[in-house]
């Protein structure tokens, strides 16, 4: 099973999200969520974790950090079956959804102050297919869905 290890934290497993349910994020608090659709529609790596879980992590990163990826061929303990990849975190960007009961809300970039469009935001971050995307809610004011965090890497 193939696991994530951010800088100074012990390996966090990744699942796979159930075929066509590109919504579906595992509750397991040590786990990050595969995004099929990333893969699918992009060639891109892109992980999903919810905040009071495994995304907190997120919130740790900097620029210049190094995350490892790890993939156990077959499940083999043996280290020469194991293919290892290190990626450095790039940029991070932050959010605050407009609407967050609406996945499609607009957004708003919390560096910038730029309304954007969702799913202009999603295309152009995942379009890359050279970068690993780590992505996570933020919450604010008792509000679990107040925002998004996107951390980028290569």
């Amino acid at each position: 099973m193939p696991e994530i290890i951010f800088p100074d934290s012990p390996p966090i497993k990744i699942v796979q999200q159930p075929d066509g349910d590109y919504a579906w994020v595992s509750d397991d608090p040590n786990v990050f969520t595969q995004f099929s659709q990333a893969d699918r529609k992009f060639g891109t790596a892109g992980f999903l974790a919810h905040s009071y879980g495994a995304g907190k992590q997120l919130f740790n990163l900097k620029v210049g950090d190094v995350i490892t990826y790890i993939d156990r061929m077959n499940g083999s303990k043996s280290l020469s079956d194991w293919a290892v990849r290190k990626i450095k975190v790039k940029e991070i960007r932050k959010y605050q959804t407009l609407n967050p009961k609406d996945v499609l809300s607009p957004l708003v970039n919390l560096d910038s102050g730029e309304r954007v469009k969702a799913e202009d935001t999603t295309d152009e971050l995942y379009r890359n297919n050279k970068r690993t995307i780590f992505q996570t809610c933020i919450e604010k004011d008792g509000n679990p869905n107040w925002g998004r965090m996107f951390v980028i890497a290569e």
